[in-house]
């Protein structure tokens, strides 16, 4: 029997909002039909079956307050747990206060503070309430959506008093994105009260780790903690680094979950001591060692704009001192007033003043016009012997004249060139002649010398004037020919170039002056023909232990044993080893003349094949490094030990080894190596058409273009090897010594 709803006078239903008391009391005690009985045998044969089960599915389908975010399904129903479950029919008991619904009617929600809202007849989960927030279930329990007990140590009012658990207090972020403290309370960080373990990452339920102010935890972004790097106990129960990486260890026991949550950091004595690694060790590795700079006087570095313009100031000071100092040298030969006063004082023996011939003779001494000056003696006349002098004194002073103008002031080479040819002419000529024989004139050589002299200095003064100033701090690569100019206004021995063809000398002090010259007059040791240098090899290693090597003139490939272990070495080939007080070689001597064994220590063996045999001996080496030729130091390493040889000499070098030599060949080079083992003397030279130096087998008397003779410095032997002492008994065995 069913009972019609009734209409309102309109005839429409009422809203189920509207249903009356009675209405609703009479759905809810409607008989639960078929479906609620088949419901019902379901439930109780699931109970029987599986009891944990059941309970799970009554807390589903009845006592879940809050939307699950629990996405597994609960048994026996057709939907996830807590959302879209069936609903059950009939009248059902409830707890907190929900009253019985009558099928068919709209659900109303009652608060009965302090528990909250009700939860709805069926098991659809309300939209208005916090999903994750704790409900409390029919059996008095309270829970989270996802099944786990809420154990909290203070529940809510009017709630059942639980058990304490893990991380009481702590925060966590409810499915809707906000986050709770788990009594339902909202968390606001900046009102929120310290809890344990403050600061302290936890693991939340969907999987990430979280700070308690809701930041999520990233080891990267993690700021150090007290205890940093020291694992925690979580909410789940295990344990992790602050990273975020699970704790294991293989030789400690896990340790047992506090019981107290006051602190959810373990105390020291609980935590497991990380493993301490072992201590690595850092060998000494060998630091590349810088090789000293060698000066080589190839290229130069360029002067300063500064020195520049005061050269160009006491060039033309030495110029005009120079021709001064060479007019005062000529002096005697040159005509004077007084020689003017003399030819006009035999000219008025003849002739007046107001006759024509005492006047052309006037015209002539004047304009220095020495041809018509000589034709008018011999068309006036003129016997008197002493008059022919004054002629050529006329002439060398015109030729003198025009020279000094061209010094002064000229700027054309070729106009200095045929001005200094004029006088060096005449003068050659008239220093012969008889007149000026009794006179004390300089010699033509020597007046040769000032002209060259003076021309230096012009042509530096010219090229200063027309060549554009160099980079400062580059340098300048000097042509074969060029001027050397002396300057006092550098200190001694410092050399800079202007251009290609003009460089500066320091002096300190004296006066400047230039002459020319090549790169042999700045000391770059040139060879005088082409010779191949020693060979490059990569920077060898510090030499230690025995050094074994096929000498390169032999004609085959040598077989040995050292210390049990085979080898083999071609011609040219080399090998180090380690030796020890027992260590020892054995080798077949060839034919049939067996096998030999002989006592190896530090050094160097060399084999070779001597009378039709294979021969083992040990030898030394020296060789003489000739520095004669260079006139700047030769700075270089020798086995690893920094070595200076002095300008213009050899240093002679001796070790058990072959010599390593690394030396700087120019600025901007890479350093070079030779490796010297069977050649007695080398020199250091600079090969034609190279800038840069190298070391070239030979004697610097053989291979330079100018032999200097050499001063021999103190040698440097190589200290001897200390072979290690013998130790227990020991074979009696020959050692390459004793043979040789």
């Amino acid at each position: 029997m069913s009972l019609a709803r009734p209409k309102t006078s309109s005839g429409v239903l009422p809203n189920p909002s509207t249903l009356t008391t009675y209405e609703m009391e009479e759905t809810a005690m409607r008989a639960p039909g078929w479906a609620g009985i088949v419901t019902w045998a379901v439930l109780t044969l699931g109970s029987l079956s599986y009891p944990e089960i059941a309970l799970a599915q009554l807390r589903s389908a009845f006592g879940q307050r809050g939307t699950s975010n629990s996405s597994e399904m609960a048994p026996g129903f057709g939907g996830t747990r807590g959302n879209g479950a069936l609903p059950m029919p009939g009248p059902s008991p409830f707890v907190d206060g929900m009253e019985r619904q009558g099928q068919g009617r709209r659900l109303q929600r009652e608060f009965d503070a302090p528990n909250g809202p009700r939860r709805s007849f069926n098991n659809a989960n309300p939209s208005n309430l916090n999903s994750g927030q704790p409900y409390q279930a029919a059996d008095g329990t309270w829970y989270y959506p996802d099944g786990r007990p809420n154990m909290t140590a203070a529940p809510r009012p009017g709630a059942n008093a639980g058990q304490p658990y893990q991380n009481a207090g702590q925060p966590y972020q409810a499915g809707d994105g906000n986050w709770y403290y788990p009594d339902g309370r909202p968390y606001i960080a900046s009102t929120a009260q310290p809890a344990a373990n403050a600061a302290q990452p936890y693991l939340a339920v969907d999987g990430n780790w979280y700070y308690p102010d809701g930041r999520p935890y990233t080891a990267a972004t993690a700021q150090p903690a007290a205890n940093a790097g020291q694992p925690y106990q979580a909410g789940d129960g295990n344990w992790y680094y602050p990273d975020g990486r699970p704790y294991t260890t293989t030789t400690a026991a896990q340790p047992a979950a506090p019981t107290s949550t006051a602190a959810a950091t373990p105390s020291p004595s609980t935590v497991p001591e990380t493993a301490t690694p072992a201590a690595n060790v850092i060998p000494d590795l060998e630091r590349p060692v810088a090789v000293a700079n060698n000066v080589v006087r190839t290229r130069l570095p360029a002067a300063r704009s500064t020195v520049r313009e005061e050269l160009a100031q006491e060039l033309s000071r030495s110029l005009e001192e120079g021709i001064d100092r060479m007019e005062s040298s000529l002096r005697a030969a040159l005509f004077s007033e007084a020689d003017e006063a003399a030819f006009v004082g035999i000219y008025k023996r003849s002739f007046t003043e107001d006759t024509p011939q005492f006047r052309l003779a006037r015209k002539n001494i004047k304009y220095l016009d020495a041809d018509e000056l000589r034709q008018g003696l011999i068309i006036d006349q003129v016997v008197d012997a002493g008059a022919q002098v004054y002629p050529a004194k006329l002439e060398l002073s015109a030729k003198f004249g025009t020279f000094k103008r061209e010094v002064l002031g000229g700027r054309s080479s070729a106009e200095f060139d045929q001005a200094a040819k004029g006088l060096l002419k005449t003068y050659e000529r008239i220093a012969r002649s008889p007149e000026f024989t009794d006179m004390s004139v300089p010699d033509p050589d020597q007046v040769r010398a000032e002209v060259s002299g003076l021309r230096c200095s012009f042509e530096v003064r010219h090229k200063l004037a027309e060549t554009r100033e160099a980079a400062a701090g580059s340098m300048v690569t000097m042509d074969k020919r060029f001027w050397i100019v002396s300057y006092p206004g550098l200190p001694k021995d410092t050399v800079h170039a202007i251009d290609p063809q003009v460089c500066l000398c320091g002096t300190g002090t004296g006066t400047i002056g230039a002459r020319d010259a090549g790169l042999l007059d700045l000391g770059v040791p040139l060879l005088n023909r082409v010779v191949s240098p020693l060979p490059e090899i990569p920077r060898p290693s510090a030499p230690s232990g025995a050094v074994v090597y096929n000498s390169k003139t032999s004609p085959a490939t040598v077989h040995y044993v050292t210390d049990g272990a085979s080898y083999e070495l071609k011609p040219g080939q080399s090998r180090t080893h380690q030796v020890t007080a027992n260590s020892r070689i054995t080798y077949d001597r060839g034919g049939t003349l067996g096998n030999i064994t002989y006592q190896l220590s530090a050094g160097t063996y060399r084999f070779s094949i001597e009378d039709r045999t294979w021969q083992l001996t040990k030898p030394s080496f020296s060789v003489v490094i000739d520095n004669s030729a260079n006139g700047c130091d030769f700075q270089c390493d020798i086995d690893g030990q920094p070595r200076v040889i002095p300008a213009r000499k050899t240093l002679e070098v001796a070790s058990n080894y072959p010599i390593s030599i690394r030396f700087d060949r120019e600025e901007g080079q890479s350093a070079a190596c030779k490796l010297i083992d069977e050649t007695p003397r080398v020199t250091i030279g600079v090969a034609p058409g190279s800038a840069a130096l190298d070391l070239f087998p030979g004697s610097s008397q053989e291979l330079c273009i100018r032999p200097v003779a050499s001063d021999a410095i103190a040698s440097l032997p190589q200290p001897e090897l200390a072979t290690p002492a013998r130790v227990g008994r020991q074979p009696v065995l020959p050692t390459v010594e004793d043979l040789q």
